[in-house]
Parts: structure tokens; C-alpha cells; sequence
């Protein structure tokens, strides 16, 4: 029917779009870095758990589809806290980055039964020698756990290549991707 083939051009006009942004955005972040060295990141205040409603907002068409059970498992000290969730940095970059580890988590969890686990916690830093205020920083974890098949440990070191997938005909097929995600989150 008309209904159906317009929602299949609208598919894959979107996942067209999506390509073309990651292609213009890993351009931009290696112009940015061949100009300075270093990338420009914003040094704003923001929170933490609006990230995380944020990244649900953003890949819960892509759990519904693939039907992968996500969680994301914030640390209570940021909940309990008033303001504990508050950080500064770049909201954007820290959400991008995220998206595209739970676009791969969820990508390659399990066909049935696919899980993936956002951890985000703080870590106390050891800081010996250090004032006051340098012996009350910590370092926030954010881990992105799947439950999928694993990579072989002699093909990691493709992980962060621009355009590589570590099993690239299962990826290409399977899966689609430009292989530019983890190279724009590195």
C-alpha cells in the first residue's frame, strides 16, 4: 500500500540523514583538531540525570526495534543529593558519546534476551600531596555493559578507526553503520 512505502522511504531517509551526520560531524571534529590540536568543549553547568533522560529519549526507538531490555543505573549519590547530579562540562559531546556506545551495545546484545547496562557512579580519586579541595575530586564512570558475543581480542584494536567494524560484513549487513561512532567518541 501507499502507507506502507512512504513509511519505508521515510526509514530510510532518516537512516540516510543519520550516515550524512555522523560523516559531517566526524569531519568537522577532525578539522577542529587538525587546526588546534585539541577539540573545543563547551564549560557548562548541567545534569547529569537530564543526559540520561536524554539518551532513553534517543535510542528508545532503537530498543523497541531490536527489543533490548536497557537500564540505566545511576549511582544513588546522584539522586539523593540536592544538586548531586550537577556537573560541568559539554552536555552535547558527554550525550553524543553515550549514544553512540548504547547504539553499539545495543546493536550487538544478544538477538533474544539483549540487555545493556549504563553504569554511571563516581570514583574517589587517590590524591596524595594535594590541597583540600584536589582531595574531594572524583572521577564519574560511565560504563556501557552488553550482553552480546564479545570481540576478539586481536581485533580491538579497530574499535576506535574511522569507517572500521570489527566484523565488517555482519555489521554492514546486519546492522548498518558507517563505522564512524566510536571513532567521533574517541
Amino acid at each position: 500500500s501507499h502507507g506502507e512505502y512512504c513509511a519505508a522511504a521515510l526509514t530510510a531517509a532518516e537512516s540516510l540523514l543519520g550516515i550524512i551526520n555522523q560523516v559531517l560531524d566526524y569531519t568537522q571534529l577532525e578539522n577542529e583538531m587538525q587546526l588546534s590540536s585539541r577539540l573545543e568543549l563547551e564549560n557548562e553547568l548541567f545534569s547529569l540525570k537530564d543526559v540520561c533522560d536524554e539518551l532513553l529519549d534517543v535510542v528508545s526507538s532503537r530498543v523497541n526495534v531490536r527489543k533490548v531490555d536497557l537500564t540505566i543505573d545511576l549511582d544513588r549519590s546522584l539522586l539523593t543529593n540536592e544538586g548531586g547530579d550537577m556537573l560541568i562540562g559539554d552536555s552535547f559531546r558527554l550525550r553524543q558519546c553515550l549514544t553512540n556506545l548504547c547504539d553499539n551495545a545495543i546493536k550487538f546484545s544478544k538477538d533474544i534476551g539483549g540487555e545493556v547496562v549504563v553504569k554511571v557512579f563516581f570514583e574517589k580519586k587517590i590524591a596524595e600531596n594535594k590541597s583540600e579541595d584536589e582531595q574531594l575530586m572524583k572521577d564519574l564512570v560511565i560504563e556501557v555493559i552488553d550482553n552480546g558475543m564479545g570481540i576478539d581480542p586481536e581485533k580491538h584494536f579497530l574499535l576506535f578507526k574511522p569507517f572500521s567494524q570489527v566484523n565488517s560484513e555482519m555489521a554492514r549487513t546486519a546492522h548498518g553503520g558507517t563505522g564512524l561512532g566510536l571513532a567521533i567518541t574517541k
